[in-house]
């Protein structure tokens, strides 16, 4: 006669961590335990405490992309050439209508750092938000 196979060792268990899900208890603890698990879980926490900045949009018709702006988003942002940011900034400006395309500055700074960005340039007529990377 077969022995009698304990509840948890047939229910699936889901690690958002890693998406995946995992039949059995054992099974999902030895997940939890494991390298990837705790690569993911590390780097899905920094995630969340690091914010970026979007720009999304002008608050006056009259507002252009100036040295002084570029400044500001320049020294918030990492990875993009400075060039590269005068022409998607130009982009914002240039749009018209409901259709202005947003800016991401692809910062990973704290929530403080990125709504002092944010401030910055609503005061140069940029109108900009933070956003969570995790929530990228």
């Amino acid at each position: 006669m077969e022995k009698p196979i304990p509840a948890d060792m047939n229910k699936i268990f889901r690690c958002d961590v890693c998406h995946k899900d995992i039949k059995g208890a054992p099974q999902y603890e030895e997940h939890l335990a494991g390298k990837k698990h705790h690569v993911l879980a590390k780097k899905q926490k920094l995630l969340s405490s690091q914010f970026t900045v979007v720009v999304t949009g002008r608050m006056e018709e009259s507002a252009t992309v100036s040295a002084e702006i570029l400044k500001i988003v320049k020294r918030h942002s990492t990875g993009i050439p400075l060039q590269d940011l005068k022409s998607r900034m130009e982009n914002v400006f240039s749009a018209e209508g409901e259709e202005i395309p947003e800016v991401n500055l692809n910062l990973a700074v704290s929530e403080e750092v990125a709504n002092n960005a944010v401030s910055e340039l609503e005061a140069l007529g940029i109108r900009a938000k933070s956003k969570a990377l995790s929530d990228s």
